[in-house]
């Protein structure tokens, strides 16, 4: 992205004489304590047999599909009918229903996994078609609702899931989602500009006229790309933001010491069951501390990284970079996919892909509690549904418990082992 500005002369990051300005220090030394602290973790070697069984096919189709299900119509509901317009929400139903709905959201994800999984493990026509389906479903729920992660979701699942279990890309897969990523992400562009932002037309709308809805995005893609000439990777960069809040933070915003993170101790606890229970939109405050827009109610991405800072300086930004560095590399060490095939090992390590990978730009507290109760989901759901004999496993010991697992349905190795 630097280098595109640069080439283009287009505005960027402030031009100074020095090598790298102080933001890229940190980025740099977070980047590298967090690579320290993950190889730290995952080169050492586990016997454990966590989740070495795996859930019969029926299972995992029968669980995925209702997962999938439960979540589109929560994610549904949550995005046309509560959802005026992104940031803009019209909240008539009690908390008990909004902390359902929020329960209900998470289980899309997992369901999409779970099928994805199931169509690489056990390939057939039939999977073939439903998960070409649900991908094509969910660009529409995607596009009426404003969001291009939903849109690309299943197909990222789906690319991700193989690599993981088969040690391949997908290359049908791949294909596609590069060219949605070239011919529809302007598209999608356009329909959040034009649309929402300029005809002022609600997410509900968008379903009702969803032909004038498309075809004034269509018209618009090219205006759209000439006014606003994001590619999809500067898009993708919160360097800005990470720049912005290591320049003003300690000199024009104090530090927060740790008051965004806050919300994590509370995780576990229903806001039916407690009201008044804290809620800080970081990235509101954000705009409202560092006056990035002047009205404090827009969403700027601060990224983990720049949380960090924000929070306690460089201890913040190289310390929690190597502390989380070190729950992926354990993770990744205790869901090792060339030991153990098996859908609970694949959910734990794609939804942490997701939450502290994809969703790097979002706040430590919203991303982190939404893993943390996915990951205890995960772990309930393993223990109804999987083929288990924990007789055999104790009479073995836990070192060769994972020579009991099941033959993995891929027909040719994983690359990766």
């Amino acid at each position: 992205v630097d280098l595109a500005a640069l080439s283009s002369g287009a505005g960027g990051s402030p031009v100074t004489a020095d090598l790298l300005s102080k933001a890229e220090l940190v980025i740099l030394t977070g980047g590298l304590a967090f690579v320290a602290g993950y190889h730290a973790l995952a080169r050492q070697q586990s016997t454990s047999a966590f989740a070495v069984t795996d859930w019969p096919k029926l299972n995992i189709l029968a669980v995925g599909l209702l997962l999938w299900a439960v979540g589109t119509v929560a994610t549904w509901y949550w995005s046309v009918d509560l959802t005026v317009r992104s940031g803009q929400f019209n909240f008539n139903a009690g908390q008990p229903v909004l902390t359902t709905l929020m329960l209900g959201r998470y289980a899309q994800p997992l369901g999409l996994l779970m099928l994805a999984y199931c169509y690489t493990a056990y390939r057939s026509v039939m999977l073939t078609l439903l998960v070409v389906a649900i991908a094509c479903l969910q660009v529409y729920i995607g596009f009426v609702s404003d969001t291009k992660g939903g849109a690309m979701s299943a197909g990222i699942m789906v690319i991700v899931t193989a690599f993981l279990v088969t040690g391949r890309i997908p290359k049908a897969w791949a294909i596609a989602a590069a060219l949605f990523i070239v011919l529809a992400f302007p598209v999608f562009q356009a329909h959040r500009t034009i649309v929402v932002n300029e005809h002022q037309q609600s997410n509900a709308q968008s379903v009702q006229n969803f032909g004038k809805a498309l075809d004034l995005s269509l018209q618009g893609q090219q205006r759209v790309a000439t006014e606003h000439a994001q590619s999809f990777f500067q898009r993708s960069s919160v360097k800005g933001a990470v720049e912005m809040i290591v320049r003003k933070t300690g000199t024009e915003v104090p530090y927060q010491n740790g008051y965004t993170l806050l919300p994590l101790l509370t995780v576990f606890i229903p806001r039916f069951i407690w009201p008044e229970k804290l809620d800080i939109q970081t990235g509101q405050l954000v705009d409202k501390v560092f006056h990035v827009t002047g009205l404090g109610e827009v969403y700027i991405s601060p990224s983990q990284l720049g949380e960090l800072y924000w929070n306690f300086g460089w201890i913040g930004a190289t310390g929690g970079m190597l502390l989380i560095g070190m729950l992926l590399g354990w993770i990744n060490r205790e869901c090792d996919l060339t030991r153990a095939t098996s859908v609970t090992r694949l959910l734990i390590l794609a939804i942490t892909a997701y939450q502290f990978g994809v969703r790097f730009e979002g706040a430590i507290a919203g991303e982190y509690s939404t893993w943390i109760r996915s990951v205890v989901g995960i772990l309930l759901m393993h223990w109804f549904f999987s083929a288990r004999n924990p007789a055999q496993q104790l009479a073995q010991g836990l070192s060769t418990a994972v020579d009991l697992k099941k033959p993995s349905p891929v027909s040719f190795p994983n690359l990766l082992r």
